[in-house]
């Protein structure tokens, strides 16, 4: 700056409201408490006055939040009669120089902002002081900025967390009017309380928080300059309390249900002959909420009888009486079926009289009987379950886990009841053992006429009867029960139980056959031995018996086996049974 070189330079600096004297200053207190300065040789001279304003940053202490360094600087000068002046510099540059000010009383603001030169942010830090300027003074003024910053929040959606999740919580920094002031993401540091409850991936202003267990934990964002800590209270919730309380079940260790060990002879020829959608395979997932359904008695009108009353594991799921009790003690009017295998019937129907469509459709009908679980239409259908269901607090839980959301509808009970069925797969019989021994994929039917080496002369013989056609001396049982999963041929008719019968019944597998009585879809036989006799020697004519079950002239077939053969029959259909499936613990009642 060009003045006279009697003019000496005048250095003060203000901090809040004292006046600092920098050497080579004097300085006394003038009107309105103003601070004026004066200078030898200074006074008398009617020029203008000229400064140098100097801007400073925030002294560093654990009350104050430094805000993140500023693009732009604003600083006004403003005067008597109206007098105004701004300027605006561009950080790093820390000072302005001011020319042909008023003498008098001056007011001297400065704002920095984070956005360049445009001013259009909130301002991060500000700083105001007034000055009394002499004529023809020159001088400069360290103007120090305190932060804008009234208050630091952090947030978080949601508040609470599962076990398992995530969410995302934010650090936001407001001044007095709840403006958002932009802070330096690289000055937050954040922490929970307790890293075993909860993890935290931070990002700048934000972070990732992780529920690990259940508990209460403080999520901490810390600004590194000045010390200060704001909090903020998380819940961390098992998903799964209600399931834990009520349930043997923990959704951390699933059973395998979606990956069976099959044999040798369950190869992709018969893993392809089955009925599961391809839009649904069996998870674990949905075959343990599936299991819930199954044993749950809750699922009847008046909370006495589940799925698995009518098919217990323990019987080869199925009821060992000719018919089941319901919910009210009415008796139905078939036999309870056995479910294992049932992935394996290939044909578009289920039930003894095949009136549902899939195993899904089949699902969910003894629930709507009037006999059976009893939420027909005049107990309010399957609206009424499903509202009944809402309060048990362990299924919004399983529904939530399995689908994604907490709804229920008859469609996902049919889905989740399927898997858990399509999942009873018998591969662990005597006969599995014996089959897989001799296993041979280039043989006719994977050699399973070869001897097996686990069976008795009398098994052996059975199975020969088994899988021998009639016309050459044999039963010729496996026209219509298919190996090895022993499901009923979707083609099969009548078995001529009745004269004149018009009705086609659907068998279950025979797998576990021989577990408990009674069978076929009235019960009528109470032993195998009955069933067998059945078929040598007591099938009936009508419209609908099956060819299979005719001699080439008509008439009803006679296979004439011996009481040997016939017993010899019945000690191989014993070694269908599957003892493993029967009691696996993942097929049992998992209700505490």
């Amino acid at each position: 700056m060009k003045r006279s070189i009697r003019n000496r330079i005048q250095n003060y600096a203000l901090y809040g409201s004292m006046l600092v004297i920098l050497p080579g200053m004097v300085a006394v207190n003038g009107c309105s408490g103003a601070h004026q300065l004066f200078s030898g040789g200074g006074a008398g001279h009617s020029r203008k006055a000229e400064a140098v304003v100097r801007i400073v940053w925030p002294v560093r202490e654990p009350s104050r939040l430094i805000p993140v360094a500023s693009n732009s600087i604003r600083i006004t000068i403003s005067g008597p009669d109206g007098f105004s002046v701004t300027k605006v510099i561009a950080r790093p540059a820390t000072d302005a120089l001011f020319s042909n000010l008023p003498p008098g009383e001056l007011s001297v603001t400065a704002a920095a902002h984070p956005d360049s030169l445009g001013l259009t942010l909130p301002a991060q830090a500000q700083g105001a002081q007034t000055v009394v300027a002499t004529a023809d003074e020159q001088f400069q003024l360290a103007l120090t900025l305190d932060s804008t910053i009234d208050r630091v929040e952090v947030t978080g959606s949601p508040a609470g967390l599962d076990v398992g999740t995530s969410g995302s919580y934010s650090v936001t920094a407001k001044n007095a009017a709840g403006q958002v002031v932009l802070t330096a993401a690289s000055k937050w540091v954040w922490s929970v309380s307790d890293a075993s409850l909860a993890s935290v991936t931070p990002n700048g202003l934000t972070a990732l928080v992780t529920a690990l267990r259940p508990g209460s934990v403080i999520v901490s964002a810390r600004e590194a300059e000045s010390g200060k800590v704001i909090t903020h209270a998380l819940a961390v919730k098992d998903p799964f309390a209600a399931t834990r309380a009520a349930l043997n079940i923990d959704p951390d260790h699933l059973d395998n249900y979606a990956s069976p060990t099959f044999p040798v002879h369950f190869d992709a020829t018969v893993q392809r002959a089955e009925n599961t959608p391809a839009n649904s395979p069996v998870t674990d997932k949905g075959a343990t909420l599936g299991r819930v359904l199954f044993f749950d008695k809750r699922l009847s009108f008046n909370d006495t009888v589940a799925c698995a009353s009518c098919h217990a594991p323990g019987n080869g799921f199925v009821d060992s009486a000719q018919f089941s009790r319901g919910y009210d003690g009415e008796i139905t009017t078939a036999h309870a079926m056995r479910l294992a295998n049932i992935r394996y019937y290939t044909g578009a129907s289920m039930f003894w009289d095949k009136r549902a469509v899939s195993v899904e459709a089949q699902s969910t009908q003894p629930i709507q009987n009037d006999v059976e679980m009893g939420f027909q239409a005049a107990h309010g259908g399957f609206g009424a379950l499903t509202a009944k269901m809402d309060q048990l607090a362990y299924y919004p839980e399983l529904f939530k886990w399995v689908f994604g959301d907490a709804v229920i509808t008859e469609a996902r009970v049919q889905q989740v009841l399927a898997q858990f069925e399509r999942a009873m797969v018998s591969v662990n019989s005597k006969f599995d053992t014996g089959f897989s021994q001799v296993f041979n994929p280039g043989q006719a039917g994977g050699g399973v006429n070869r001897p097996f080496p686990n069976y008795t002369t009398q098994e052996e013989r059975g199975k020969t009867l088994f899988l021998t056609a009639p016309a050459q001396g044999g039963a010729g049982c496996v026209t219509c029960h298919s190996i090895p999963t022993f499901s009923l041929d979707p083609r099969s008719l009548s078995n001529g139980l009745d004269a004149g019968e018009t009705k086609i019944f659907k068998s279950p597998s025979l797998k576990s056959v021989g577990v408990t009585g009674p069978y076929m879809h009235d019960g009528r036989f109470a032993t195998l031995l009955q069933v067998v006799q059945h078929y040598n020697s007591g099938i009936q004519n009508g419209p609908a018996l099956d060819n299979r079950l005719k001699t080439p002239q008509g008439n009803p077939l006679r296979l004439n086996l011996t009481v040997a053969d016939q017993n010899a029959l019945v000690a191989f259909l014993m070694t269908l049974t599957d003892d493993v499936l029967n009691v696996d613990p993942k097929f049992q009642n998992p209700f505490k």
